[in-house]
C-alpha cells in the first residue's frame, strides 16, 4: 500500500467516525430535546390548571359575597376582581 493510499484510508476512517459521531450527537440531542419539551409542557399544564382552579374559587367566593349583599368595593379589594367582572357576576346572579 502506498503512502497516498494509506492517507486516503485514514481520511475515510476519519470521515466515517465524524459522520457516526454527528449521527450519535443528533440522536442524543433529539432525545434530550423531547425530554425537556415534555417536562416543560407538563409544568406549564400544571401551572395553567392551578391558575384556572384558583380563578374559579375566587369567582365562587365573589358570587357568594354578592349574594350576601357585600359592597362591590369590598369584594374587589379582597378578590382582586375588577368592578366590571363583579357587575357581570351580579347580573348573572339576578338572572338565575
Amino acid at each position: 500500500m502506498t503512502f497516498t493510499e494509506e492517507i486516503k484510508g485514514y481520511r475515510t476512517k476519519i470521515n466515517t467516525a465524524k459522520e457516526e459521531g454527528l449521527a450519535e450527537g443528533l440522536e442524543k440531542g433529539i432525545k434530550q430535546g423531547k425530554a425537556e419539551g415534555k417536562a416543560e409542557g407538563k409544568a406549564e399544564g400544571k401551572a395553567e390548571g392551578k391558575a384556572e382552579g384558583e380563578e374559579k374559587g375566587i369567582i365562587k367566593v365573589a358570587k357568594n359575597l354578592l349574594k350576601d349583599g357585600f359592597e362591590i368595593d369590598r369584594i374587589m379589594k379582597n378578590t382582586g376582581l375588577s368592578e366590571e367582572r363583579l357587575k357581570q357576576l351580579q347580573a348573572k346572579i339576578k338572572k338565575s
